[in-house]
C-alpha cells in the first residue's frame, strides 16, 4: 500500500473539521443539492460552526442540513450571529460575509456520531499576513464533485484538495481589502496535481464557500501541519483567484457574541452599526 503524502495526511485531518451543507431544490423538495461548507470548532466545552453569511445566514439556516450515516440528515440548529446586510439589501454585496453558529446539543451529537471532529483553537492562526513563500491548502466539497444516485436516493460527496499560493495583485478596487481578506490562485484550467505533478482542469469551486484556507508548515518529522487562517467566500474566474475572509473576523464575532475569552490576535469587527 502506498504511503500517504504529507499533504494528503494534512488534508485528511482538516476534512474531519469540514462539513458539507445541503438543502433541497426549491422546485423539487426531494432532491438535495450542495450548499456550501462549514468549519467545526470547540471552545470552553461549547461547539460552534463557522461559515459564510450567504451559506447559513439570513433565511438559509432553516433550510440547511448535514448528511449523516445511512443517508439520514440533521438540520442545523442553535444561536447564530452574522454581519449585517449591506445597504443594498443583497448578501452578495457583503464583502466580509461572516456567520457563527453555536450549535445545540442534538446537532452536536449527530455531527460527532457522523465522524466529524471539532477543532481546538490551537488549529487557528489569527493576526496572520501573507508571506511570499507561503504554501496554502484548500480542502472542501464542491457541488460539482457531489453525486446524487436518483434511483437509490444516495448522495456521495467527494472532497477536493488544492495546494495553492498567495495572489499578490491588488484587489482593493473590487472592495477586497488586504486587512480583511486573503486571495489565492485558482487557475481552474491549468491546476497542478500535487500528487502527479501534471496539469489538469480543476473542479468548479462552487460549493466551497465556508470551507477553510489553511497555512501549511513543515514539521521536523517531514509531515505538514495546517492552521486555519481564512474562510473561503468567493471565486473570481476572470482573475483565477479564490477570496477568503480572514478567520480573525469570525473569531471576533464569536468573542463579542458568545465567549469573550477566546483569543483573537488580529483584526476585529465593529458591530456598532
Amino acid at each position: 500500500m502506498q504511503k500517504p503524502s504529507p499533504l494528503s495526511k494534512a488534508a485528511d485531518e482538516v476534512l474531519k473539521f469540514t462539513c458539507q451543507f445541503l438543502k433541497y431544490k426549491e422546485a423539487k423538495k426531494n432532491i438535495p443539492i450542495a450548499n456550501g461548507c462549514g468549519l467545526l470548532l470547540e471552545y470552553n466545552s461549547n461547539y460552534y460552526c463557522i461559515s459564510n453569511a450567504h451559506v447559513i445566514g439570513d433565511a438559509e439556516l432553516e433550510k440547511t442540513f448535514i448528511l449523516l450515516r445511512n443517508n439520514k440528515t440533521v438540520y442545523l440548529g442553535g444561536q447564530y450571529y452574522q454581519t449585517r446586510l449591506p445597504d443594498s439589501g443583497r448578501r452578495s454585496d457583503d464583502k466580509l460575509d461572516v456567520a457563527v453558529l453555536k450549535l445545540n446539543p442534538i446537532v452536536v451529537s449527530a455531527i460527532i456520531d457522523r465522524g466529524y471532529n471539532f477543532m481546538s483553537v490551537s488549529k487557528i492562526k489569527t493576526g496572520y499576513s501573507f508571506r511570499k513563500e507561503d504554501k496554502l491548502l484548500i480542502a472542501g466539497f464542491p457541488a460539482s464533485k457531489t453525486k446524487l444516485d436518483f434511483k437509490n436516493q444516495l448522495l456521495t460527496p467527494m472532497p477536493i484538495i488544492v495546494r495553492t499560493i498567495p495572489y499578490h495583485k491588488d484587489l482593493s478596487i473590487e472592495n477586497f481589502s488586504n486587512d480583511f481578506h486573503f486571495v489565492v490562485s485558482y487557475p481552474i484550467k491549468s491546476l497542478v496535481n500535487s500528487e502527479t505533478k501534471q496539469y489538469q482542469r480543476a473542479p468548479d469551486p462552487h460549493g466551497l464557500s465556508g470551507s477553510g484556507l489553511w497555512l501549511l508548515s513543515q514539521n521536523p518529522n517531514g509531515d505538514q501541519s495546517a492552521h486555519l487562517i481564512g474562510i473561503v467566500s468567493e471565486y473570481h474566474e476572470n482573475r483565477a483567484v479564490i477570496i477568503s475572509t480572514k478567520i480573525d473576523l469570525f473569531i471576533d464575532l464569536l468573542r463579542q457574541r458568545f465567549d469573550p475569552s477566546i483569543p483573537n490576535f488580529g483584526v476585529q469587527l465593529d458591530l456598532r452599526d
